[in-house]
């Protein structure tokens, strides 16, 4: 179907799980621009990280550099300091660190994205229904999203929407008596995505999935492929 649609569906399974792996799909411009990618696995070979990058055909104005952007698809580990998942989360999260450093090194004024079920919240009063949470209370794994921030990202939600309390997943069944809701899907950017005044950010509640997950969608103020329109709102969607 994506192909049909002149799209590119970049599909990172893993063959012997259905808990484990990554799809990302492109439009007819963006998978011309798409200079390459990796996959990450874990020593179990589950597919966990898919980084990309993009170079865009040419320049906004004549003189200046391409713009460059690189997109990381991640799906985290339930449970990360946990004895199974404790060294493959710690080194995919570190690879995924290099990768960013290296970029930015290499192209200092290109954006990173990055996107996908992290699979950890930070803040419980906000980030959670727990109902006897208290301020500042720091969830579980909420080191996992601190590492992330120390990369040089930003949680776009939180940056447009600092205190409302929201969350992305809504255990189902029998889990519901035993599992807090929490905002574990998220988009990661780069400083000047995250704070700039026409990126806007939501958690998509009136689309039905057969998930117990809800779609975060951004329209970020990125114009790499050359499609934004409107110049005071230049975005691309991710």
């Amino acid at each position: 179907a994506a192909a049909q649609a002149g799209m590119e569906a970049v599909v990172a399974g893993t063959k012997h799980s259905i808990a484990a792996g990554l799809v990302v799909v492109l439009g007819p411009t963006w998978k011309k621009l798409r200079t390459q990618h990796k996959i990450f696995k874990d020593t179990n070979g589950e597919v966990r990280a898919l980084t990309m990058e993009f170079k865009a055909a040419k320049p906004r104005q004549h003189g200046q550099p391409l713009d460059r952007m690189m997109l990381i698809a991640v799906y985290g580990y339930n449970d990360p300091k946990s004895r199974k998942n404790k060294a493959n989360s710690k080194n995919m999260w570190g690879t995924i660190a290099n990768s960013i450093s290296n970029y930015k090194k290499r192209f200092p004024m290109a954006s990173v994205v990055m996107a996908g079920d992290i699979n950890a919240a930070k803040q419980s009063s906000l980030d959670t229904n727990r109902s006897h949470a208290t301020a500042h209370q720091e969830e579980n794994d909420a080191h996992v999203v601190n590492e992330i921030l120390g990369m040089g990202m930003h949680d776009a939600f939180r940056t447009c929407h600092p205190e409302m309390r929201a969350w992305t997943r809504e255990p189902q069944g029998k889990l519901q008596d035993t599992q807090a809701s929490r905002r574990i899907d998220a988009i990661m950017t780069t400083r000047e995505l995250a704070t700039h005044p026409a990126s806007r950010i939501g958690i998509h509640s009136g689309f039905t999935l057969d998930s117990d997950h809800k779609p975060v969608v951004m329209d970020i103020a990125l114009d790499c492929a050359g499609l934004a329109r409107n110049s005071g709102c230049m975005s691309d969607r991710i």
